[in-house]
């Protein structure tokens, strides 16, 4: 059996995670097989079990993936602010596909509650988020795009809260105008 070269190891780990994605995402976790993952990446089951020992495996990665890939929308050392973010990952859950990290996420939520290892990833990558997202509103604050009668950390949790329960709302009624809901919650969020 010839070896394979590392560009081809990380394709085929891209395949897996893609296609965990794409399987969490319609079917749930719980009832997603690594059968099914293998069927999507058009890879054998033994193929998947290289990458990855268990389905808990594959949805910590995709966690830790997820949460470098919300960062980089966040971007607070860049031109951005809260209500650019705000725009950012609307048109992002907009997208015909954008809403299925979201409902990945959803359902990870239920799995955090049996699974140590995963919530202290989870809890380490939603810090990271909350950080920078202070960093963000800090910034917002010094401009006076936003008033500071309360504290950013707390405010970041409350947007944190908006942007989950938008993505639930979001997942329940795919027609919420999800434009129209960040910016309702950011005008609030300039009156507090």
């Amino acid at each position: 059996m010839p070896k394979l070269t590392d560009s081809k190891k990380k394709e085929n780990k891209d395949l897996i995670l893609n296609a965990s994605f794409k399987c969490f995402s319609r079917k749930g976790f719980h009832k997603t097989s690594m059968r099914d993952i293998s069927k999507e990446a058009n890879l054998s089951l033994g193929a998947i079990y290289v990458y990855f020992e268990t389905k808990n495996g594959i949805l910590k990665t995709l966690v830790e993936k997820g949460s470098k890939e919300m960062q980089t929308l966040l971007n607070p050392n860049g031109e951005n602010s809260l209500e650019h973010f705000l725009e950012i990952l609307a048109e992002q859950m907009n997208k015909p596909n954008g809403m299925e990290g979201f409902r990945t996420d959803i359902g990870i939520w239920a799995v955090l509650l049996d699974d140590d290892e995963l919530r202290n990833i989870t809890e380490a990558s939603v810090q990271e988020f909350l950080n920078q997202l202070v960093t963000l509103l800090n910034l917002d604050q010094d401009h006076k795009t936003l008033a500071t009668s309360y504290d950013s950390e707390l405010r970041a949790r409350v947007i944190l809260g908006i942007i989950q329960g938008g993505a639930v709302q979001k997942t329940v009624d795919p027609d919420l105008d999800i434009v129209k809901y960040f910016k309702a919650a950011f005008s609030l969020m300039k009156l507090a």
